[in-house]
């Protein structure tokens, strides 16, 4: 991030790739015990998905890391963001951003962010709002 972001200047993209362990601890610390989540069998069987789907909140979380990497050392004011489609595990995810507006003290900013698979598919989208320049 420069000094002085505009309007239309990208976040990210940043990459993960959510795997078993990291979706079975990210379910176990919200007390989500929900089969997608972990169990490949009931998931593609039961649930009709073709694989462990990764959790809503943990594809927020990746907004939310874009959004604190991006302003550091500024703060993360607020994010509101929707899942759209399954995310699955394993599966390359993107998270992405671009400056919407700049407040007239320089220092707030709204971005709109999501979060894409490598193949393009949209799974969640969002606005965030940070702060510039907190330590």
């Amino acid at each position: 991030m420069s000094d002085h972001p505009l309007v239309g200047d990208p976040l990210g993209p940043v990459g993960h790739r959510p795997d078993a362990v990291e979706l079975f601890q990210y379910s176990a610390v919200l007390w989500n015990s929900h089969r997608i989540h972990y169990d490949a069998d009931y998931t593609r069987d039961v649930a009709g998905h073709p694989a462990v789907v990764v959790p809503g909140p943990l594809q927020g979380t990746y907004l939310e890391q874009l959004l604190t990497g991006w302003a550091r050392p500024g703060r993360l004011v607020e994010l509101r963001y929707r899942n759209r489609a399954s995310a699955y595990v394993d599966e390359e995810l993107l998270a992405h951003g671009r400056v919407l507006e700049v407040g007239t003290d320089g220092r707030t900013v709204r971005c709109e962010v999501w979060l894409a698979t490598a193949d393009g598919r949209t799974t969640t989208t969002g606005e965030g709002t940070v702060e510039l320049g907190w330590t």
